[in-house]
């Protein structure tokens, strides 16, 4: 544990350098946030994928997830422990077939880690129609590990899915 975080904190703290030269954000606790008006809660779940539905007419990936984004933040428990977590973010055109986004990592060798992102019906009738954004920092990733990211919708909607692969920063070899 002592080189893992010796290294996190030389990488991460004192150069305050990521590959790309940028400092990584620090956050107080792990959570979800959702829009203004969005009432949205978190879970962890399923092992199993769902069975995908038909969906709805004029549903698909690019009219339901925009400007989806991946960044690696650092959550700190004091000044000893430092864990690096996945960041994403969407925005999801909101429509009364959608209750609610799933955010899913893959990595070799591991499990899938999802979490299910449920809007609550009373905030979905509200906002449907709209844009809503959605940011989730719950996924503990390590240094230089490469992963696969998929945004789906709940209910899961066959063929409407964003993926991207992701790669978090490391300490560069030399």
């Amino acid at each position: 544990m002592i080189p893992w975080l010796a290294l996190l904190m030389s990488y991460c703290c004192l150069n305050g350098a990521t590959g790309e030269g940028t400092q990584l954000e620090r956050i107080e606790r792990c959570q979800t946030r959702c829009s203004q008006g969005l009432i949205c809660k978190t879970r962890t779940d399923y092992w199993f994928a769902p069975v995908c539905q038909d969906p709805t007419k004029g549903l698909n990936s690019t009219t339901v997830f925009h400007n989806v984004g991946i960044s690696t933040v650092m959550r700190c428990e004091g000044k000893q422990k430092c864990m690096l977590h996945l960041r994403i973010q969407t925005v999801v055109q909101l429509t009364d077939s959608i209750h609610g986004v799933s955010i899913c990592t893959n990595s070799a060798g591991m499990m899938t880690n999802c979490h299910i992102i449920n809007f609550t019906k009373a905030s979905r009738r509200l906002m449907s129609g709209l844009p809503v954004t959605v940011d989730n920092d719950f996924t503990e990733v390590s240094p230089n590990q490469q992963l696969q990211v998929i945004v789906k919708t709940v209910p899961s909607y066959c063929g409407i899915t964003w993926a991207s692969k992701y790669h978090t920063p490391g300490k560069k070899s030399s």
